[in-house]
This record gives C-alpha cells, structure tokens and sequence, in this order.
C-alpha cells in the first residue's frame, strides 16, 4: 500500500505546523522471496509493507514507523511524538510536493531454474561419496519505494536484488568441514542464470580437500586482500568508523583523525558501480548518489553523511542515507 501525494502532503504540512523544522517520508513495499535446495525445494516468499516518517526539530531526530495507513492514526501518532519532546511551535507552511521523479523499470523479475540447480547439485554430489551436504539459497527482492520530504522531494525509486548462497559439506578424516560461495547483484535482469553452478561446486570441493595440505607459518606475513571477504574486513574495520552515525553518538575511532597509519591504503565509496549488490541510483533519502574517496594514501578526506547527521555536523550530505 502507498500513500497518495496529497496524503503525504497533508502529513508533511501538519508535521511543520505542529512544529518539526524538516519532515521526510519513506513508504516502502518489499517483496522477497527465498529459495533453499538441499535433498528439497522450499521456498518462502514475504511482504514487507510499511511507513517511517522522520521529524527534525532544532538539533534533534524522531522517527514513526507503521503499518498503519491510516491518516488520522498518523497524525495523532505524530502530534504525540512531538508535544511529548516539549518543543512543538505553532509554525504556517504552505507546503507542496515537486513533481514525481521515477528511478528503476517496473519489471517483473526473471525467474531461476531451479529444477536445473537441483539437477546440477543431485549429479555432482553423486560423483563423491564424502559430501555430506550442499545448501543452495537464492533471495530474489523486489522493493519499491516513495520518499518525500518538506524540500519538496518526491521520488519514486524500483530496485531489485538477487543472492545466491551455497554451501557445501565434506567429511575429511572423520570430521566436516565446509567452504561456501557467495554472489549478488542489484539490476531488475537476473544475471546470476550465467552462472555455471556445476563449476562453483567443483571449485568449492577442491578447496576443502586442499584445507588439510595448507602448511601454516607464522611470523610478520604480507597479506593481501582480495575482494569479497577482503571488503568485508575492511568494512567492519574502519568502514563504520567513517559513518556520521557513529560520529555523532561518539564512537568512531576515526573522527577528527587526519592520518592513519598504512599510507598504501585508499578507500572508495561508489555506489554507482553498475549492477553490484548494493548499488544503486538514489540513496533512502532521495539523493543523487555520488562516487565518495573516504581514504587516499591512507589521508582521510571524507566521511558518510546522510541529510540529518549533515546539517548537525556542518557538513554536505554525500548520498549515504540508507534504510534497512
């Protein structure tokens, strides 16, 4: 279900009238479906439907979320949430929506073969005798999405995001170990049909045989780090550090920081990267998005900024408002 525009006008004007100095509206309706093959097909499909609408006043950010579509439910919820701050102000606003941009193709996504992956693990499997088990899951999203605010933002945004996931299981010397394979893409054509399971299982098995061959040494090591798994250690390592969320509630370790101490290491933000998972045009707020160089040479240029966290902190939001 969504709002229509003069719904979210009339709950944008009377959120300022109420006194919030800046009002944004997210209506979101998801649809993601999940498939898991092992001896079994099962497959689980759900609908995500639901409103959050943020209120800022002077230096401070309240959020509604509902299921509730209902206006006069809406307005009492956000009458409440601001006269319980103490700060509501009568304020006049003739308030109305820009015209409607619309980002994203309305399509309905392809389908997997799933009958042909099932035939693919079933006759691999059946050349080894030591695997014990193969889990394929694959999640199909579909999210389609409004967002407004009181600049007059009006935004309708279509993304669409496909993962696949497999693991697999061998006993080796009376004990099983696993390897997984892991790949997504966000585009409303499913290129994850090219894949060539039969040779993901292969390459999978080989690399757990070899796990008991691997001669581990110690001491001071160069390490390398490839993408996938690489990118994850960095974003758990400094990636959340640079967010505005974590500067404002004061736990990044990088905040007010120039250098760090690697000078080889350069760290780019760019959601704009064609069809990767987790790309995408506009961000949750409905900005452009933009190319971020977050570290160069190991000089800390930038940091993630979405609108609130910009304007407490002085700076230019950067694209980097998202919603999960």
């Amino acid at each position: 279900m969504f709002l229509e525009k003069n719904q979210i006008e009339e709950l944008i004007n009377y959120s300022l009238e109420n006194g919030a100095d800046f009002v944004e509206i997210y209506n979101s309706y998801k649809i993601k479906n999940t498939i898991v093959i092992t001896n079994q097909k099962k497959e689980k499909n759900i609908i995500e439907n639901g409103l959050s609408i943020r209120l800022f006043i002077n230096s401070e950010s309240y959020l509604i979320s509902t299921n509730n579509f209902d206006i006069v439910a809406i307005k009492k919820n956000i009458k409440n949430k601001l006269s319980q701050k103490s700060l509501a102000r009568k304020k006049k606003n003739e308030f109305m929506l820009g015209d409607l941009v619309i980002n994203g193709q309305d399509l309905l996504p392809d389908d997997f073969n799933v009958v042909f992956i099932k035939q693919n693990i079933d006759n691999f499997v059946k050349t080894k005798n030591d695997i014990t088990n193969v889990t394929l899951s694959l999640l199909t999203e579909k999210n389609t999405v409004f967002i407004a605010n009181s600049l007059g933002k009006y935004l309708k945004k279509i993304e669409y995001h496909y993962k696949l996931d497999i693991v697999m299981n061998v006993k080796i010397n009376d004990t099983v170990k696993f390897n997984y394979y892991s790949n997504g893409v966000s585009t409303y054509k499913n290129s994850l049909n090219e894949i060539e399971v039969f040779d993901v299982l292969k390459n999978l098995y080989n690399r757990i045989k070899k796990i008991d061959n691997v001669e581990i040494k110690y001491g001071y090591l160069p390490v390398v780090l490839s993408n996938g798994i690489g990118g994850v250690i960095i974003h758990e390592s400094c990636g959340h550090s640079l967010e505005s969320r974590e500067i404002l509630i004061g736990k990044s370790i990088l905040y007010n920081i120039n250098k760090i101490n690697n000078n080889k290491l350069t760290l780019i933000d760019n959601p704009n990267i064609e069809s990767l998972f987790g790309s995408y045009t506009y961000d949750d707020e409905g900005n452009i998005a933009t190319k971020k160089e977050l570290i160069s040479k190991g000089i800390i240029n930038n940091y993630l900024y979405d609108n609130f966290s910009s304007l407490l902190l002085n700076k230019s939001t950067n694209s980097s408002g998202r919603k999960e």
